[in-house]
């Protein structure tokens, strides 16, 4: 094979047929120039992409952040339902201990007495700190609690009838504003101290010694009389509505 074999199709000076150029170079040096402006508008359009997908970003973040404030939302209330239940619970096992109210003392036994005691006791020291230790002493109408008026049955009932209301007004789910402090003041708290001290439930004289209740009345019960009387009662009365 001579030389010029292996020289390419044209010598030195490309042909001026453009037809006989290979296909990886056909028009490669007649091709314009890349205008000006294409550059700029690419970057333009990378541009509104970035800040596309920052804005669905910064969408997806709120999203998330809406997501995470529901469930905990939903967390609460799901507490919020169990601590209700536990509750219910509380006062169905203490109706069922106490079938006739947390405060019928006459009905109480066992730890819900003593949690009642411990209860009224806590009150009144309070009441007596909060507000009969500040009264005038000569106010007319106004007992002074003997330390031992836990002795005192009737002094009792009504200063546990006293912490009922109390609760009842300022009771922490109350509903909206209203009368209900002022009602406790004007007919519950002074009415009650007044009655306590119109009873005469505590002899001043008796205030600095120890106290061991209250005299005690002579009464009769005769229990053999009453359910007498009782059963002849409901058999007149039975005989009247069928004579009707």
């Amino acid at each position: 094979m001579s030389h010029e074999d292996d020289e390419p199709y044209w010598s030195t000076t490309p042909p001026e047929d453009h037809g006989s150029y290979p296909d990886w170079a056909r028009g490669v040096e007649d091709a314009p120039p890349p205008a000006a402006g294409a550059a700029a508008e690419d970057q333009d359009v990378l541009e509104q992409i970035l800040e596309m997908l920052t804005q669905v970003s910064a969408t997806q973040q709120s999203q998330q952040q809406g997501l995470n404030a529901l469930n905990e939302a939903v967390q609460n209330q799901q507490s919020a339902i169990e601590a209700q239940q536990k509750e219910m619970d509380d006062l169905q096992a203490s109706l069922a201990a106490a079938p006739d109210g947390p405060f019928a003392w006459a009905e109480l036994r066992g730890l819900e007495r003593e949690m009642l005691w411990r209860r009224l006791y806590d009150w009144v020291t309070w009441l007596e700190d909060r507000y009969l230790r500040n009264l005038s002493v000569s106010r007319q109408g106004i007992p002074a609690l003997h330390a031992d008026w836990y002795r005192h049955p009737v002094a009792v009932e009504m200063l546990t009838a006293l912490m009922v209301a109390h609760f009842a007004a300022y009771r922490e789910k109350a509903a909206p504003p209203s009368f209900a402090l002022v009602d406790w003041h004007e007919r519950a708290l002074w009415p009650t101290l007044a009655r306590m001290e119109a009873l005469g439930l505590f002899k001043r004289e008796d205030e600095e010694k120890d106290w061991d209740g209250p005299e005690v009345r002579n009464t009769r019960h005769d229990s053999s009389r009453f359910y007498g009387w009782l059963d002849a009662d409901v058999q007149a009365h039975l005989e009247d509505r069928e004579s009707n």
